[in-house]
This record gives structure tokens, sequence and C-alpha cells, in this order.
């Protein structure tokens, strides 16, 4: 099969590039290990409604779907034969849950009242990670490459989703990466990680953009992410480990007066990432602090007593702080009475 064009060029470019992807900042979220499984691997994951994490055992047969809460593995659902495997597993707003079996090429609907449903079926038995989009749309990625490449599609409903084959693929993206997990934030965005090469990234425009490279762990496959846009992943060695990266930073903003000493009462409006704004006050030491903040542009306009006397815009990535040098001087006057010094002399002359 040729592929389009437009990608042929987009991999000459990645080659150019020696594929660092400078085209964009990887951030660097705090990391933490979740869970280790003792005597298994973890093939993909997926969260509940009320927030506890869905995995499965791939490459373990019989597949197995396994509920992780309060750090104890709870057996979901178990393939019907035991030369039946696993691998992607996503569920739905109304609590259904889905899974894929690459050995018979089957996306399968475990309903809420427990009956199994086969709602998708590949011929070529390719079928690996799953995810819904905030939409309700379920999407599903290659397990393993076709020509050298893996590809995404959209499942789409074609009759009733309780018979045999109701979804047809639509081919929504050919990545020159490979692709071991796939997700979607609550913006709609699609990410995708590379398997063994242990990066998380964002599509934009069709073109993936680098967003967070491997740091403590070894490799990332199944990817989800919660309610704060904060993201599961599992490290799919022996054994297997289960990571959550916290993106939100800690930001500190010191406001400065012309001659660089702390600037304390200023009024500091800060317009978010996401447009909206909030004003803040400048402690005793001049500092502002912000908590749990996102990832992206940020614009601060500090006034003094109702004057503006500072606007600035940052790209934030990371936690730290920023010196904020705002036009404020202290001017000291010395005033002379005559008077006064006259008296002064007469009072000297006595």
């Amino acid at each position: 099969m040729r592929r389009p064009v437009s990608l042929l060029i987009f991999i000459t470019l990645l080659t150019v590039l020696g594929f660092n992807s400078a085209l964009c900042q990887p951030l660097t979220p705090s990391l933490t290990l979740v869970y280790t499984r003792a005597n298994g691997r973890v093939g993909d994951i997926a969260l509940t409604g009320s927030g506890e994490v869905l995995f499965t055992n791939y490459p373990t047969k019989p597949g197995r779907l396994w509920l992780l809460s309060n750090n104890t593995e709870k057996l979901v659902y178990e393939a019907p034969k035991a030369s039946y495997d696993l691998y992607g597993v996503a569920v739905s707003r109304d609590g259904d849950v889905y899974v894929s079996c690459p050995y018979t090429g089957e996306v399968l609907r475990i309903a809420r009242g427990g009956g199994v449903f086969t709602v998708y079926v590949r011929a070529g038995k390719n079928v690996g990670p799953l995810a819904f989009a905030p939409n309700g749309t379920l999407y599903m990625a290659e397990l393993i490459p076709t020509e050298g490449y893996q590809s995404v599609f959209r499942l789409v409903p074609t009759g009733a989703v309780t018979a045999s084959g109701s979804m047809a693929a639509v081919l929504v993206f050919t990545s020159p990466i490979t692709i071991g997990g796939i997700a979607f934030n609550s913006r709609g965005e699609l990410f995708f990680s590379d398997g063994p090469r242990g990066r998380l990234w964002k599509l934009v425009n069709a073109t993936p953009m680098l967003y967070v490279d491997r740091k403590g762990w070894s490799t990332m496959y199944g990817i989800v992410f919660d309610q704060y846009d904060n993201l599961y992943f599992c490290d799919w060695s022996s054994p297997g480990n289960i990571y959550y990266l916290d993106f939100r930073l800690s930001l500190a903003y010191r406001v400065l007066d012309g001659s660089n000493a702390p600037l304390a009462g200023a009024s500091v409006l800060v317009t978010m990432p996401n447009g909206s704004s909030n004003m803040f006050y400048s402690n005793s030491t001049g500092y502002v602090s912000l908590a749990r903040a996102w990832p992206g542009t940020y614009v601060l306009n500090v006034s003094w007593g109702g004057v503006p006397v500072g606007s600035f815009r940052f790209e934030e990535s990371a936690s730290g702080s920023r010196n904020l040098a705002c036009r404020v001087f202290n001017a000291k006057l010395a005033a002379k009475d005559d008077a006064v010094i006259s008296s002064f002399k007469i009072d000297r002359l006595k």
C-alpha cells in the first residue's frame, strides 16, 4: 500500500531533525509509582467513573481484565478460551467496558449488566490499544505495524451495538513512530505513547509533537488521562508498573521595584492558559504563588496604587520562580525650611 506523500515528507523531516522534535518543548511532570505487579505485566489501562484503574495482563493467556482497588487486584473478566489474549481497554461514559482481543481481532463490550458482546471484528486480527474521545467515540490503534507503520482508527457504529461486527473502522492517523497506547484529554486532543522508547506524543494538526520525554521509567505503553488531565501509564516490563504523571506546576512570581527590592501589596492580574483571569496580591516578600497550575501561556499585569507598572507574558512548562521587574521607583526628597534653619542658627549662637 502506498503511503501519502505528506507522510513521506513528514518522515523525511523527522530524519533531518534527528527526531528530536525541536518543534515543541517537552514537559517535565512529576512521576509517582502507583502499583507494581509482582508476577505479571500490564498491557493497557483505563479509569472507571470513580477513578479506579482497570488493566489487562497482556501478553499472558488467557487474557484477563483486572481492577486495581486499594492496591489489590480484583478479577473483572477472563477471556473464554485459554488461547485468547486481551490488550486494549477503555470505559465508556455509560460505564460499559471495552476490551480488544488480538488473537481473534475482536473488540468486546462488557456491559454493566454482565453481558459480553462483540462490536467489531478485524480481518487482520490486528487490534490493540483502545480509547474514548470526550464525545463518546471509540478509537483503536493497531497492535503491530502494517507495512512498518501503525495506524489509529475511529470505530463508527453501523448497526445495533449488540450485533457482531457492528462497527466500522475509519482511518484517522498513520504514525511513523511506534504506538504503544492512545488516550484523549478533556479537550479532545489525541495523545499516544511510543512503547519501547518511553515517550508521550501529542497529535497537533496530524503531526506528532513530543510532549514528555522518558525520565524515571523504562517503557510507556497503555495510557489514560484522569479528570485533571494528568496521566496514568504502564511500563510494559516484568514486573509491570503503573505510573502517574502530574502535569500541574508550582509557579512563583516575585514583584520587584526599580531598585530590585520586593514590592509588597502589588495587585497582579493573572490570565491563565484557559483564558480565565484571577487577581492576586504580592506578600511581604513580593511573591505571588500559583499552586497546581497548568502548563501554557500566562499573562501577568501588575499595578501599584492603581497604576499599571508592568506587563509580562511567559510560556510555562516546568515549575519554577520568576522575577517581575516593575516601573516603580523610590524617590528620596530633602526639604529645607528657611525659618527652621534661621532659628537653629540663633539657638546655636546663644
